[in-house]
Order: C-alpha cells, then sequence, then structure tokens
C-alpha cells in the first residue's frame, strides 16, 4: 500500500513540474517576443519621432 502510494505521489508529483515547466516556458516565449517587438519599434522609430 505504501509503495502504491509512493508512485501515485510520484506520478503526481512528475505533472506539476510538467506543467510548472510548460508555465516558465510560455512566460519565456511571451516575453522575448515582447522584446523583439520594442526592439522592432525602436528601429523603426527615426530621430525626427523623438524630437517634440
Amino acid at each position: 500500500m505504501r509503495v502504491r502510494f509512493r508512485c501515485r505521489a510520484v506520478y503526481l508529483w512528475r505533472i506539476a513540474l510538467g506543467r510548472y515547466r510548460d508555465l516558465n516556458v510560455n512566460s519565456a516565449t511571451r516575453l522575448a517576443k515582447q522584446v523583439h517587438n520594442a526592439r522592432v519599434d525602436a528601429q523603426n522609430y527615426t530621430a525626427k519621432d523623438f524630437v517634440p
């Protein structure tokens, strides 16, 4: 009984870790996209856009 419970705990722990890792990957890719978009916007701007 105890062995079965341990296997089940390991299984749930792996699922939780997998979901946590997926969340981290998603947030990292989202952040990278935001940085990339900001760089593209900065390159599209010219000097006259910053002059009031």
